[in-house]
């Protein structure tokens, strides 16, 4: 398991400062932001960028063990599976196509994307029949661009009990990006991991499709925080991922309003001296 960064969570003035900082500060994976909202990611936008653009990006990442990318979503760019236009579902598995082709110009491995949130009156099974059609069409349009995506603990798939339909649709190229302090929110029946009993029960339960791990804390009223200033049982966590010999990253995702810079090296030593409890024993705990 590599320890990364997404590039969202430092402020700098560009994406490559970005992505130079992260570097520097000794983390083996970076996870390129493609939401290109100004005033919160500051990403790259996939759409828009030209081979010069992609040669100088690729030559700034390099050195990275793993690359992954975060593809535009709701909140920051308005993209969504599941509204009742038919046409913005088409722009929105756009967006995110856009995000794999970059992914495989510069070596990306999975690519995060978010479901987006029904619209007033749609009712559950609309919103789910929109979802399965999109979900078919991008699961085809990532195994032309030959990359992996990643379905966050998000929107449609909170509560975590939804991910049944990934198992059920067997998609071979969506599987499931775990975000730690999503699938930790309480909703109005308990925590949004809360069919599987703890976020390692559902670890185990859907090992073979989590390709992608979000690592924050979360206190029971904001998460994106930096590791011990939240509630979750990390140890658990990482058990789980070690039982089920996961080989994916483990990417911070900060939310740098409320984490310093030092703060998220705090962070990055503190997730090394948890993973060291952790040998070559199946079970260490």
């Amino acid at each position: 398991m590599q320890i990364g960064l997404g590039t969202a969570s430092v402020t700098a003035r560009n994406i490559y400062e970005q992505i130079a900082w992260i570097r520097d500060a000794g983390f083996a994976e970076v996870e390129l932001s493609c939401c290109p909202n100004p005033t919160f990611a500051r990403g790259v936008w996939a759409r828009e960028l030209c081979p010069t653009s992609i040669n100088a990006l690729r030559a700034a990442l390099t050195g990275f063990a793993t690359v992954d990318l975060h593809a535009p979503f709701q909140n920051v760019f308005d993209v969504t599976l599941v509204s009742p236009n038919p046409l913005l579902r088409a722009l929105s598995i756009e967006e995110i196509t856009h995000a794999m082709r970059l992914a495989a110009d510069i070596g990306g491995d999975v690519v995060t994307f978010h479901t987006g949130r029904p619209c007033s009156g749609v009712t559950p099974e609309e919103h789910r029949c929109y979802l399965i059609d999109s979900l078919r069409r991008l699961n085809e349009a990532a195994r032309k661009c030959g990359v992996r995506l990643g379905a966050e603990v998000a929107d449609y798939f909170m509560p975590a009990d939804r991910y049944e339909l990934l198992e059920e649709l067997a998609l071979e190229r969506i599987g499931i990006t775990l975000d730690v302090g999503h699938i930790a929110r309480e909703g109005p029946d308990g925590p949004m991991y809360r069919a599987y009993g703890t976020i390692g029960g559902f670890v185990r339960r859907f090992a073979p499709l989590i390709w992608h791990v979000h690592m924050h804390d979360y206190d029971s009223e904001r998460d994106h925080l930096q590791l011990g200033a939240g509630q979750l049982d990390l140890p658990d966590v990482l058990r789980a991922l070690y039982d089920v010999d996961y080989a994916g990253n483990l990417s911070f995702e900060f939310n740098p309003a409320l984490v310093e810079p030092s703060q998220m090296l705090e962070s990055k030593a503190h997730l090394e001296q948890l993973l060291q409890r952790f040998g070559p024993s199946p079970h260490p705990l």
